[in-house]
Protein backbone atom coordinates (compact mmCIF):
# COMPACT_ATOMS: atom_id res chain seq x y z
CA UNK A 1 0.00 0.00 0.00
CA UNK A 2 1.12 3.14 -1.06
CA UNK A 3 0.25 6.74 0.45
CA UNK A 4 1.85 10.19 -0.51
CA UNK A 5 1.91 12.69 2.02
CA UNK A 6 1.37 16.12 0.31
CA UNK A 7 0.76 19.67 1.87
CA UNK A 8 -1.85 21.65 -0.44
CA UNK A 9 -1.04 24.93 0.86
CA UNK A 10 1.27 26.31 -2.12
CA UNK A 11 0.83 23.73 -4.64
CA UNK A 12 -1.94 22.69 -6.70
CA UNK A 13 -3.77 20.08 -5.05
CA UNK A 14 -3.82 17.67 -7.96
CA UNK A 15 -0.25 18.70 -9.33
CA UNK A 16 1.59 17.93 -6.37
CA UNK A 17 0.50 14.08 -6.40
CA UNK A 18 1.23 14.16 -10.23
CA UNK A 19 4.92 15.44 -9.37
CA UNK A 20 5.37 13.14 -6.82
CA UNK A 21 4.07 10.17 -8.64
CA UNK A 22 6.47 10.89 -11.51
CA UNK A 23 9.80 10.87 -8.74
CA UNK A 24 8.30 8.17 -7.59
CA UNK A 25 8.19 5.94 -10.98
CA UNK A 26 12.00 7.32 -11.69
CA UNK A 27 13.21 5.86 -8.24
CA UNK A 28 12.19 2.86 -8.44
CA UNK A 29 12.92 2.86 -12.22
CA UNK A 30 16.42 3.40 -10.74
CA UNK A 31 16.16 0.34 -7.62
CA UNK A 32 15.79 -2.21 -10.62
CA UNK A 33 19.06 -1.11 -11.93
CA UNK A 34 20.48 -2.34 -8.92
CA UNK A 35 23.23 -5.01 -9.31
CA UNK A 36 22.21 -6.54 -6.05
CA UNK A 37 24.08 -10.00 -7.22
CA UNK A 38 27.17 -7.12 -7.15
CA UNK A 39 25.68 -5.49 -4.01
CA UNK A 40 25.02 -8.47 -1.72
CA UNK A 41 28.95 -10.21 -2.47
CA UNK A 42 30.16 -6.72 -1.53
CA UNK A 43 27.96 -6.66 1.71
CA UNK A 44 29.06 -9.83 2.71
CA UNK A 45 32.93 -8.83 2.04
CA UNK A 46 31.78 -5.63 4.39
CA UNK A 47 33.20 -3.53 1.32
CA UNK A 48 31.32 -0.31 2.01
CA UNK A 49 32.82 1.79 -0.93
CA UNK A 50 31.71 -0.82 -3.49
CA UNK A 51 28.30 -1.14 -2.24
CA UNK A 52 28.29 2.61 -2.29
CA UNK A 53 29.38 2.58 -5.94
CA UNK A 54 27.08 0.02 -7.07
CA UNK A 55 23.84 1.76 -5.55
CA UNK A 56 25.06 5.46 -7.35
CA UNK A 57 25.97 3.70 -10.31
CA UNK A 58 22.24 3.30 -10.66
CA UNK A 59 20.78 6.08 -8.61
CA UNK A 60 22.71 8.50 -10.52
CA UNK A 61 21.79 7.71 -14.19
CA UNK A 62 18.78 9.65 -16.16
CA UNK A 63 15.91 6.93 -16.35
CA UNK A 64 13.47 9.92 -17.54
CA UNK A 65 13.09 8.32 -20.94
CA UNK A 66 12.37 4.91 -19.78
CA UNK A 67 10.03 6.45 -17.28
CA UNK A 68 8.63 8.64 -20.23
CA UNK A 69 8.03 5.65 -22.70
CA UNK A 70 6.37 3.59 -20.21
CA UNK A 71 3.78 6.23 -19.49
CA UNK A 72 3.18 6.35 -23.36
CA UNK A 73 2.69 2.90 -23.27
CA UNK A 74 0.14 3.26 -20.83
CA UNK A 75 -1.52 5.89 -22.78
CA UNK A 76 -0.19 8.52 -20.45
CA UNK A 77 1.82 11.48 -20.83
CA UNK A 78 5.09 12.40 -21.27
CA UNK A 79 5.05 15.33 -18.98
CA UNK A 80 1.75 15.20 -16.66
CA UNK A 81 1.63 18.26 -15.49
CA UNK A 82 1.82 19.95 -18.67
CA UNK A 83 -0.69 18.18 -19.85
CA UNK A 84 -2.64 18.49 -16.94
CA UNK A 85 -2.46 22.60 -17.47
CA UNK A 86 -2.65 22.76 -21.30
CA UNK A 87 -6.36 20.30 -20.41
CA UNK A 88 -7.07 23.30 -17.97
CA UNK A 89 -8.49 20.17 -15.55
CA UNK A 90 -7.97 22.21 -12.66
CA UNK A 91 -10.52 24.84 -14.41
CA UNK A 92 -12.95 22.24 -15.50
CA UNK A 93 -12.94 20.60 -12.21
CA UNK A 94 -13.82 23.72 -10.25
CA UNK A 95 -16.57 24.55 -12.65
CA UNK A 96 -18.33 20.95 -12.08
CA UNK A 97 -18.26 21.98 -8.62
CA UNK A 98 -20.18 24.66 -8.81
CA UNK A 99 -19.79 27.68 -6.26
CA UNK A 100 -21.74 26.50 -3.71
CA UNK A 101 -17.99 24.89 -2.53
CA UNK A 102 -16.06 27.30 -0.53
CA UNK A 103 -13.22 25.13 -0.06
CA UNK A 104 -9.37 26.00 -0.87
CA UNK A 105 -9.04 22.90 -3.09
CA UNK A 106 -11.19 21.36 -5.76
Amino acid sequence: SWMIDASHNLKDPLEDPLQSIENIKIAYTKSLLVDYNRLRQAQQKNDVTICESILNEAFNLDVRPIVNESNLRLGGSITPIDTYRELEIRKKLTKQRDLKYTSSGL
